[in-house]
């Protein structure tokens, strides 16, 4: 076995080789001028605006991706349109496609009824029974 007189030398080589630097902890201090600091949220006009436009803007270019991918941009403009559409829709007073259903409803529904029950009328003439809901077309103005 080592004695204290045996170790004591080596333990006096080992720290005289190494040198132990102090460590001295440095202060980190934060200025108040060097973050900007957030103290309010966006107006709820801008965010409004801003999650409108993402809801119209992010289906189509889901739906261009989709045409990417299959290899047919028209049918990718078409599914992302439609599905940009119908988020619009739900937007209330807000949405861009409900008056613009609205104006094409009242120029093109009163031709297709018109068309439905004269259709109605040509299947009744030989004696076949057409389909009930051709019969009964007709224009209301709805507001929905």
């Amino acid at each position: 076995m080592l004695t204290d007189e045996k170790t004591e030398p080596m333990a006096r080589s080992v720290t005289e080789e190494i040198e132990i630097a102090p460590f001295v902890e440095r202060q980190h201090v934060t200025h108040h001028d060097q973050y900007v600091e957030y103290s309010h949220d966006l107006p709820e006009d801008t965010s409004e605006a801003t999650s409108r436009s993402l809801i119209r803007v992010v289906p189509l270019a889901y739906g261009v991706l989709l045409g990417g991918l299959a290899d047919n941009m028209l049918l990718g403009l078409s599914v992302g349109a439609m599905a940009s559409a119908a988020f619009d829709w739900h937007m209330g007073d807000n949405s861009i496609v409900r008056p613009a259903w609205q104006w094409l409803f009242t120029k093109v529904c009163p031709a297709v009824a018109a068309t439905a029950n004269r259709l109605a009328a040509l299947i009744r003439r030989p004696g076949l029974k057409p389909l009930a809901a051709l019969g009964r077309m007709r224009c209301r103005a709805t507001r929905s």
